[in-house]
């Protein structure tokens, strides 16, 4: 007479088959978020390579109110009356997960508040700072 098949015996040979494709999977899953993490194009129209990232405003003062010197200043020669003045400062995140905070003259026709998303592009100065309209 044939013995019965013990079910503990044969569930234990079917799990390093079991491993393998669930490693298989989860590091298929991990390529494609690298993949796509590193291809990154905000709203279909500002591209991480051409230096455009996500931002925040923390400062929308004239000259002499800013308290913190920014990393990166975007103005221009020092001229009279330029403490009047309104200028924004855009904290952001460089590919190093580091902070960095560009302060620019407000742009014309903008109403930025403090807390508002906006794209900067660390490429160029003159480029206005569009608002976030949504977000992934």
């Amino acid at each position: 007479m044939k013995e019965p098949v013990k079910w503990e015996r044969h569930c234990r040979r079917q799990q390093p088959a079991l491993k393998g494709i669930i490693g298989l999977l989860l590091f298929a899953v991990l390529f494609a978020v690298l993949l796509a993490g590193c291809a990154a194009t905000y709203e279909g129209r500002y591209s991480y390579d051409l230096g455009w990232r996500l931002g925040r405003v923390i400062a929308v003062e004239n000259l002499a109110n800013i308290a913190k010197r920014p990393s990166e200043e975007c103005r221009p020669a020092p001229a009279e009356g330029q403490e009047m003045v309104t200028y924004v400062v855009i904290s952001y995140q460089t590919a190093l997960r580091r902070y960095r905070h560009r302060m620019a003259p407000l742009p014309a026709n903008t109403s930025l508040r403090v807390g508002d998303a906006v794209y900067v592009n660390t490429n160029d100065c003159a480029a206005d700072f569009p608002p976030v309209t949504r977000l992934f």
